[in-house]
């Protein structure tokens, strides 16, 4: 998805700030298919960022380019931008800021992801991961990589994981996609099963 030819800006606001994922070249309504996921998301209990659709036109300062390839983009308030609070599941970015790999395609399986959460975070987030893994995969989000877990440390010193992000359903763009991490050791995001689910669910919540 990421070569889908879209754009992401930075963007100031009343409430923080934002940045602004103008439409793509390549595939169509990626915006209004990203807000339709975090909407599903939040209100199956998952937590996500203030979003909304804004008007191209609404937006300022945007290449004449800009406007020839769709007509909404998704605002997403950023929660990586609080004085003294961030850091990532996945080399360090800046002070609090911790990732597990700098590749957010590095070979590593939702059970790896899923571990250190245990480690560092325990039970509680733990089952959340799993739970938006469960989501992702119901929805058809194949590019869940690493990246897309990230850990804030609002004290400095004690982790929770950040509201859920970047959730669009990559399969009716890419149908044969498969997952950006191994799930059971395959990343055929079709061949998941329910039975396998409830597995991954009982090993990973509750190791």
């Amino acid at each position: 998805m990421e070569a889908a030819g879209g754009l992401t800006i930075p963007a100031g606001g009343t409430g923080g700030s934002w940045i602004v994922k103008l439409p793509s070249a390549k595939y169509v309504s990626v915006p209004e298919n990203e807000h339709a996921m975090l909407e599903l998301a939040r209100r199956v209990g998952i937590e996500v960022p203030s979003n909304k659709l804004v008007a191209i036109d609404s937006i300022h300062g945007l290449p004449e380019e800009a406007h020839t390839v769709g007509k909404t983009a998704l605002a997403v308030e950023r929660f990586d931008r609080l004085p003294d609070s961030r850091a990532s599941a996945h080399g360090r970015l800046r002070p609090g800021v911790r990732s597990l790999s700098a590749d957010k395609y590095a070979h590593r399986s939702y059970a790896n992801v899923a571990s250190v959460l245990w480690a560092e975070t325990g039970q509680e987030t733990t089952y959340e991961f799993v739970k938006r893994v469960v989501f992702s995969v119901v929805m058809g989000n194949a590019d869940m990589h690493l990246k897309n877990w990230t850990l804030l440390y609002p004290d400095r010193r004690t982790p929770v994981l950040s509201p859920a992000y970047d959730l669009v359903s990559t399969v009716p763009y890419l149908p044969k996609d498969e997952l950006a991490l191994s799930f059971g050791g395959s990343r055929d995001l079709h061949g998941i099963t329910k039975d396998q689910v409830r597995r991954f669910a009982e090993a990973r919540a509750f190791p």
